[in-house]
């Protein structure tokens, strides 16, 4: 399984859907996205964009040093997945249990009855097969889909002869996945082993009894592979391959709006965190501008002057995620044409007169760059804006760059009147107030508590209707 292309997808996917920790569903098999430790950074080109840079490092740490775009390939328009070793997004096969199609044949990847056929023409048609299948000679083999996760992160194969045969089982099987139902859910698989005929329908591990009974949290992150087993007190839960919860990213995103509208400030405010982190002199500037010819018609003496102010009004900025809206508001809320860039285009219109006591500007935003970045991910709960504990890591150390994507467009950007927005919600409030008026009198005509029944802020209460 060395260096085949398995599949692709957008540079996007890989902030959203497929980051690293995530199953691909690939046509014939799953595959999971390794750690970073395994991508080829050299190859990877960087994504400046100074803002986000600085609060992935209030998220991860200061060790961040960069943002990275995926590794893409010529020939393939958009990253590459591929199964081991190559110039692509790496992955490896998961889950690391197969069922044959043909036999229902439940067994490992290590047992040696499977193997993977890769096909260099069609890479849709690469997966595994079994090889001795009494039924078949090429069966295909397909992940089993059932698998346990953590709140902490951790993900690993499903129990299978422990929630068969139990904790201190020693029936060495063979096992079977069998369906016993059209509709392939959990009360409609039954696991039986072929050994001792014991069999156990798959239903009851989804049940509050069923998940106690499961052994506890190996504490195992297979994307990054060789790392050793975690401590960990989280109970395991099962869900199944592909859920939703199964790989919940935590993404940042941010606009490149510059603060200034002086060219030169612009260019270093791009380059605040990258190039000019280390510099502190105009020494340090003539030494690191070398090779960058967009600053050769400035100074040094310019060039710092610039890192100064901006280091100046970096020092009392926010850092935490929330806070990346705020400049973005500022700047569209009061558009000015004088802060455009080559990252920035924008001009500001006059609302349509129909909609002129509604609207109080609009702004046209023709040219638009957005920069999005994983930070980590989540399993079975999301992470909220400023939480940091439940990340999984992207890699076996400290991070030191993470994947970032690059979406350029264009908007509008409509700021409505305060004004009118206060008297809509008003009148919401006058509406709410008459409907819980009636809503007293129709439970006092029937002798009910008045006050009882009724939620209010958009709640609705239940009325029952009866028919004579």
């Amino acid at each position: 399984m060395s260096g085949q292309n398995v599949g692709s997808a957008r540079p996007t996917q890989l902030i959203y859907t497929y980051g690293v920790g995530s199953a691909v569903d690939l046509p014939q098999f799953s595959a999971i996205v390794m750690g970073l430790d395994d991508w080829p950074a050299a190859e990877m080109e960087e994504i400046r964009e100074d803002r986000l840079l600085r609060v992935v490092r209030h998220v991860l740490g200061g060790q961040v040093r960069q943002l990275k775009a995926a590794p893409l390939h010529e020939d393939v328009p958009g990253p590459l997945f591929r199964n081991s070793s190559g110039d692509g997004v790496p992955v490896a096969a998961f889950p690391r249990w197969l069922v044959c199609t043909q036999c229902r044949l439940l067994a490992p990847i290590r047992s040696g009855l499977f193997e993977f056929r890769a096909d260099t023409n069609r890479p849709e048609r690469s997966g595994f097969i079994h090889k001795n299948c009494p039924r078949l000679t090429r069966a295909a083999a397909i992940p089993a889909r059932f698998l346990v996760a953590c709140e902490n992160g951790h993900i690993d194969d499903f129990p299978w002869s422990e929630y068969l045969h139990g904790a201190q089982g020693t029936c060495p099987g063979p096992l079977e996945l069998r369906d016993v139902g059209a509709s392939g859910e959990a009360p409609d698989v039954m696991l039986i082993c072929r050994a001792c005929q014991k069999r156990k329908p798959m239903a009851p591990a989804f049940s509050e009894d069923g998940r106690a009974d499961l052994p506890k949290c190996r504490g195992r992150h297979p994307h990054l592979r060789v790392a050793p087993l975690e401590e960990c007190d989280a109970p395991s839960q099962p869900i199944t391959l592909g859920a939703t919860n199964m790989w919940l990213s935590r993404t940042l995103s941010a606009l490149s709006i510059p603060s200034s509208v002086d060219p030169l400030e612009q260019m270093v405010e791009q380059d605040l965190t990258s190039l000019f982190e280390d510099a502190e002199s105009e020494r340090d500037v003539k030494l690191v501008r070398k090779g960058h010819p967009r600053y050769d018609k400035y100074t040094d003496a310019q060039i710092w002057a610039a890192i100064e102010k901006l280091r100046m009004q970096d020092s009392a900025a926010p850092l935490t995620p929330k806070d990346l809206k705020l400049p973005e508001w500022k700047l569209f809320s009061k558009p000015d044409p004088a802060k455009n860039s080559a990252n920035l285009r924008l001009r500001v219109v006059t609302p349509p007169a129909k909609y002129a006591p509604w609207i109080e500007s609009v702004a046209l935003i023709d040219r638009l760059r957005e920069v999005q970045a994983l930070a980590g991910f989540t399993r079975l709960e999301p992470a909220g804006d400023d939480s940091t504990a439940k990340l999984a890591p992207l890699r076996r150390g400290p991070a030191e760059w993470v994947p970032a994507a690059e979406v350029r467009g264009e908007g509008l950007f409509l700021r409505l009147s305060e004004v009118k927005v206060s008297e809509w919600l008003a009148g919401g409030r006058t509406l709410e107030a008459q409907f819980f008026g009636a809503h007293r009198r129709w439970r006092a005509q029937r002798g009910l508590d008045p006050s009882l029944g009724f939620r209010g802020s958009g709640m609705c209460c239940c009325i029952r209707w009866r028919t004579r």
